[in-house]
């Protein structure tokens, strides 16, 4: 008795079929493309019957691959259909939500989003998980995360990311850099000085973010000492290793051996955003994102109001400094 197509191999078959082209196919299976014709060869071989036709130029289906074709698309509908309504009718699972968050985020931003959960916005249960952004990206692409708050810029194809809250970078210098009693510095001023920044590994779209608009604005700094935190990085500020760009938010209350300043010159900002896969409909999902952007100012505002300043989840507002 035939054992029957794991359902791995209908979506293979489907890819081709779609993509008529088996190096594409393979990227949008995300399987090596050796590998996929490997696999299908097989499933002919085991089935009896080819399914595409191939030539140096070309691929196309056969007779029998485009019967295949329509069948195994109703297969997975069939599949999938099946993995909803188990859910559905799961009460354990009925408004689960999956949420994944930067370590480096303004902790009482997500405070504030547990705070808005829990007063009732249509999720019943959410679970927060904090892994590195590699693999917070990898559980948004495969499903095992239905949203993340991330670090932007955050840019891969299938993901989308809304803005939740903006807040404005200082600069931390050690006690070697004449200021000259000012609140506000030039970033001119710190030629030559080593720059303290989070690890490229940890981040490095943000990383790459940061290091393009600091040259931008006339910066380019002789070195990198590369950390994992803005607690950190202040530290090393305190033992006089370089200067640091940190979050306003990120600012203790005291900084003993160090100085802060706003940023006279440029408008350097970090911003925090909600990113979720374009093609996910599930009802969690929908009702948490209406929460977010129904009360992002109220969110921004919570993420920041032991600052004693007027903010925005929209914009940079140069209030954000006025504790400076």
């Amino acid at each position: 008795m035939y054992p029957g197509v794991e359902l791995r191999l209908l979506r293979y078959v489907i890819a081709v079929a779609e993509e008529l082209h088996f190096s594409r196919a393979a990227a949008k299976v995300r399987v090596a493309q050796p590998s996929l014709s490997k696999q299908i060869r097989d499933l002919e071989e085991e089935i009896g019957t080819q399914l595409f036709h191939r030539t140096n130029r070309a691929v196309r289906l056969t007779a029998a691959g485009k019967v295949f074709v329509k069948e195994a698309e109703q297969a997975l509908a069939h599949s999938d259909r099946a993995v909803q309504l188990a859910r559905e009718a799961d009460p354990a699972r009925d408004g689960e939500l999956g949420i994944g968050y930067t370590p480096r985020m303004n902790l009482r931003l997500l405070s504030a989003i547990r705070r808005l959960l829990a007063g009732g916005n249509g999720v019943t249960k959410a679970n927060f998980q904090s892994p590195p952004t590699a693999a917070q990206v990898t559980g948004l692409l495969e499903g095992g995360l239905a949203a993340g708050i991330v670090t932007m810029p955050f840019h891969y194809e299938s993901l989308a990311v809304e803005l939740i809250l903006r807040e404005s970078l200082v600069v931390a210098v050690p006690p070697s850099v004449q200021t000259n009693g000012t609140r506000h510095l030039v970033i001119e001023r710190l030629s030559g000085i080593p720059l303290i920044c989070k690890a490229r590994r940890l981040n490095s779209q943000s990383h790459d973010h940061l290091l393009k608009e600091l040259r931008n604005a006339g910066y380019t700094p002789p070195s990198l000492v590369e950390v994992t935190n803005d607690s950190e990085a202040l530290h090393l500020v305190g033992e006089g290793l370089g200067a640091a760009f940190v979050k306003v938010s990120a600012v203790p209350f005291h900084t003993d051996g160090i100085a802060i300043f706003g940023i006279k010159d440029a408008n350097l900002f970090e911003d925090t955003g909600v990113a979720y896969q374009r093609s996910n409909r599930a009802k969690s999902l929908r009702e948490f994102l209406d929460a977010i952007r129904k009360h992002k100012k109220e969110l921004a505002k919570q993420s920041l109001q032991h600052l004693g300043c007027n903010c925005s989840g929209d914009a940079t507002d140069s209030r954000q400094l006025s504790l400076f």
